[in-house]
């Protein structure tokens, strides 16, 4: 079977019926479960963009607070890839403030597009690293901190370079990854971890940058196991815990 499907349809004028009898007879024919279609007219002709409806549906919560300067040195982003995969990155800054926040925004700038140009983790780490260790003269690094989910599997593969822990709940328990490689743009040669995990419904991950500390480890896997609690309330929790345990902290 194959995990994902797209179908693309042209129709000269209106269509005679809707689109949901449409995308009924197709789901029929294919044996898929279609999403609604994206529709776009070109003069008369009428482009039909079907995809297979994902397995999954996530939940996503982002909390970020700053610490001793107004710009955070932290940068996160959260995309698609338009084939059922969505990535979430972390990435700390070398310092804090501006400096630090540009290096984290290029860092995952320069990773998102390369992933959705087709380039494979590996490949991608190792020219971020050229780029980082060849920009400038002065010294340049970044950690990353990479979870993709697969939403037609499950599959997760999570790959750390110098990121802080990540936790990922399956089975009914929380399990910590820890990350012992460099950041980028240190070294000329570098090694990354990387892990994969299956996700089913009420599975979940959290993660978070160096700014946590390991005193609050114990609140987020209770965090996690506690049921009916949405990503962004689980979020707001342990930046207010963090906050509470490490009032004199000066990190993101």
């Amino acid at each position: 079977r194959v995990l994902f499907r797209y179908i693309e349809v042209f129709a000269e004028g209106m269509l005679k019926s809707g689109t949901d009898v449409l995308t009924k007879k197709l789901c029929l024919v294919f044996d898929r479960e279609l999403s609604v279609p994206e529709i776009t007219r070109i003069e008369k002709t009428m482009r039909l963009c079907f995809h297979e409806a994902p397995e999954y549906l996530l939940d996503i919560g982002i909390k970020k607070i700053n610490g001793k300067e107004k710009t955070s040195g932290d940068s996160e982003l959260v995309f698609s890839d338009g084939r059922g995969c969505t990535y979430f990155i972390i990435s700390d800054g070398m310092g804090s403030g501006a400096r630090a926040a540009v290096e984290s925004c290029m860092t995952v700038a320069l990773l998102k597009k390369l992933l959705q140009g087709g380039i494979g983790f590996d490949a991608a780490f190792r020219l971020i690293n050229l780029i980082l260790l060849t920009k400038s003269p002065d010294e340049i690094f970044a950690t990353i901190d990479l979870l993709c989910v697969n939403s037609f599997t499950g599959q997760t593969d999570i790959l750390k370079l110098g990121a802080a822990q990540t936790f990922i709940k399956t089975n009914g328990s929380v399990k910590c990854i820890e990350s012992f490689s460099t950041p980028v743009g240190i070294l000329s040669s570098i090694e990354f971890e990387h892990r994969t995990a299956y996700l089913s419904d009420g599975d979940c991950a959290v993660m978070i940058s160096d700014g946590i500390e390991e005193n609050c480890f114990l609140g987020i896997k209770e965090l996690m196991m506690t049921s009916g609690i949405s990503a962004e309330k689980c979020a707001e929790r342990i930046i207010e815990k963090a906050s509470d345990k490490g009032a004199d902290s000066q990190d993101d």
